[in-house]
């Protein structure tokens, strides 16, 4: 199993099950990394998706190469409704000197989808996420009086192309 429970309160991402990811830097936003992660929760409530968990959550992160752990509270968003609910997102911000570092991390638990009508729903469904994570960081940056066409909003990585 890709996520299970390794502490009572803390759950294990390997990074072999990643599947897409994204990261952005928000110049002279150290400080922020609440305003970011309420603003992703309250856009990803707005949207309606049922039975989606919200939860602030405290993430271990199991590298594949190295030894060296990562361990981090994330914003932790499971949908667990069929045909996504193998999908979990992980949302973090971390101040790096003045500037705040934004990232967005999505893990596949099992064989990802290949039914048309279920890859359909499941990209839907990444899509949605995706803008409610780029609406809070446009939120932000308007707080902060930058140009949000200057966030790389669009560039995510991984074996799952999101838009």
């Amino acid at each position: 199993m890709a996520l299970f429970q390794s502490h009572p309160d803390r759950l294990t991402l390997f990074e072999q099950n990643l599947v897409n990811s994204w990261s952005g830097t928000l110049p002279e936003g150290a400080g922020k990394g609440d305003k970011f992660l309420e603003g992703v929760e309250r856009e990803l409530t707005a949207l309606g998706i049922p039975n989606l968990d919200i939860k602030r959550q405290e993430v271990e992160t199991i590298p594949t190469q190295s030894k060296t752990h990562g361990l981090r509270v994330c914003l932790f968003v499971h949908a667990s409704d069929e045909p996504i609910n193998n999908y979990s997102f992980y949302f973090t911000a971390q101040d790096f000197g003045k500037h705040l570092v934004l990232s967005r991390l999505l893990a596949n638990t099992r064989q990802i989808a290949r039914n048309t009508f279920e890859v359909e729903v499941r990209e839907a469904y990444f899509s949605l996420v995706h803008a409610a994570m780029l609406n809070a960081v446009k939120q932000l940056t308007t707080e902060l009086n930058q140009d949000f066409s200057k966030i790389n909003a669009k560039k995510s990585e991984g074996i799952i192309d999101i838009a």
